[in-house]
């Protein structure tokens, strides 16, 4: 919880019970691991590609359906904005 707080990260986070991890995949943009990460078809609550630096994946709590999401972050006039779909 720490870290979350350090980082401004939302305390809603799915990082905060271990269901979610930041990938970066050398030789790789995180948006094609975005892509590959939809294109496999894993059960992902939230699968984001955040401000170009890595892939945030999420999974569901247990009993709760996945959403599927696939979205793109970016930091529009100091707020971070999610659009629908990996954009880069």
């Amino acid at each position: 919880t720490w870290l979350n707080a350090a980082i401004g990260g939302s305390k809603t986070s799915a990082h905060m019970d271990g269901r979610a991890a930041d990938i970066v995949v050398p030789g790789l943009s995180p948006a094609d691991v975005c892509r590959m990460v939809k294109s496999i078809g894993l059960p992902v609550d939230q699968c984001i590609e955040e401000f170009c630096q890595w892939c945030h994946v999420g999974i569901a709590p247990d009993g709760v359906e996945p959403r599927n999401q696939y979205l793109t972050a970016r930091v529009v006039e100091g707020e971070t904005v999610y659009e629908t779909g990996i954009r880069a």
